[in-house]
C-alpha cells in the first residue's frame, strides 16, 4: 500500500514539492556537517562551491516557502519551515527570560551565575520554565491566525508541528565544539524521521508521539556528542568533570520545554472550550477509504 503522506490532516495527501517543502529544513541543514565529514580531498576541490552551488538556491527556496506559507495562512506542508524561521523569536524569548531570571532570583542569590553544578542545572531549569510560559502565549496567538485556526480545531498536533521546528537550528548552535558533526547528522535525521511518521500515523496520539520522542532525542544525541568529543576541545579541562557535565547538558537544557509544548496539543482538545470540543468530536480528519461511508 502506497504511503499517502498527511492523509489524515486537514487539507489531504501532501504531493509532490510540498512533500520537498516539510523535508527541506530538515536536509538543508545537513551540508555543514557533511561538508566537514567529506574526505580532506573532496573538502578542498567541491567544498568552497558546494555551499554557493546548493546552500543558497536552497535557501531561496526556504525563504519562498516561507512567504508563501505565511500568504496561506500556515498550510500543513509549511509548518516546518515556518518553525525554523519561528527559532529566532523563540531565541530572543530564551534571553529575555533568562535576564529576567538572572536579575530577579539568581543575583539576590548568588550574586552571579552559581558554581555548582546542581545549582546551575536549577537555576537554568527555571529560566526554560519562565520561557515556556513565553512560549506558551505565543503557541495562544498562533493558534489565532485565521485560516490556521480552521485547521488547529480540527487537528490540535498542527500547531506541535509547527513549534516542531524551533528543534532544527539548535543542533547547529555548538560552534565552539569540534568533531561533533556526526552527532549532528544524527540530530538532524531523527527530527526528519519524526516529521515523516507525522505525516504518516493515522491516529492523535501516535502524531503526537512522533514529534515528542524525537524532541527529546535529538538534543540527547546533542548532548552526547558534547560529552564525548569535550576532551579533544583546545579550550577543555578534561579533568573537570562538573565542567564538562554542564557543557554536555546544554542541548538537551536548552530544548527541555519542546516536549512540553508538543504535548499541550494533545491536551487542549480536552480543555473546558468549544472549540477544543468540536476538534475532539465533529471534526475529526476523514481518513482514505472512509469517505462516502
Amino acid at each position: 500500500m502506497k504511503l499517502q503522506l498527511g492523509a489524515y490532516l486537514p487539507g489531504g495527501s501532501l504531493r509532490g514539492w510540498h512533500i520537498a517543502a516539510v523535508f527541506l529544513p530538515f536536509l538543508l541543514p545537513l551540508l555543514s556537517p557533511l561538508l566537514v565529514l567529506a574526505p580532506a580531498s573532496i573538502r578542498a576541490t567541491v567544498g568552497p562551491w558546494m555551499f554557493a552551488a546548493l546552500g543558497l538556491p536552497i535557501l531561496g527556496v526556504l525563504v519562498a516557502i516561507w512567504i508563501s506559507g505565511l500568504a496561506r495562512q500556515l498550510p500543513v506542508w509549511a509548518l516546518p519551515s515556518l518553525g525554523m524561521a519561528l527559532f529566532f523569536v523563540s531565541a530572543f524569548l530564551q534571553l529575555f527570560a533568562q535576564a529576567a531570571v538572572f536579575i530577579f532570583i539568581i543575583h539576590p542569590l548568588y550574586g552571579g551565575w552559581p558554581e555548582g553544578l546542581v545549582q546551575k542545572i536549577m537555576m537554568e531549569l527555571l529560566v526554560q520554565l519562565v520561557f515556556l510560559g513565553f512560549m506558551v502565549v505565543v503557541a495562544g496567538l498562533l493558534s489565532i491566525v485565521p485560516g490556521f485556526r480552521v485547521g488547529v480545531q480540527q487537528e490540535w498536533t498542527l500547531l506541535s508541528f509547527l513549534l516542531y521546528g524551533t528543534a532544527i537550528a539548535p543542533v547547529l548552535g555548538n560552534d565552539e565544539f569540534h568533531g561533533v558533526e556526526g552527532y549532528e547528522v544524527a540530530s538532524l535525521l531523527i527530527l526528519a524521521v519524526g516529521a515523516g511518521l507525522y505525516l504518516v500515523v493515522s491516529k492523535r496520539w501516535q502524531r503526537v508521539l512522533a514529534l515528542v520522542v524525537p524532541a527529546i532525542l535529538s538534543p540527547a544525541m546533542m548532548s552526547l556528542g558534547l560529552y564525548q568529543t569535550f576532551p579533544i576541545q583546545s579550550w577543555a579541562i578534561p579533568a573537570d568533570l562538573s565542567f564538562r557535565l554542564w557543557e554536555a547538558l546544554q542541548p538537551a537544557l536548552y530544548l527541555s520545554p519542546l516536549p512540553i509544548l508538543l504535548l499541550l496539543a494533545a491536551l487542549a482538545p480536552r480543555l473546558p472550550w468549544k472549540s477544543g470540543r468540536e476538534s475532539a468530536s465533529t471534526l475529526e480528519p476523514i481518513a482514505p477509504g472512509r469517505a462516502g461511508g
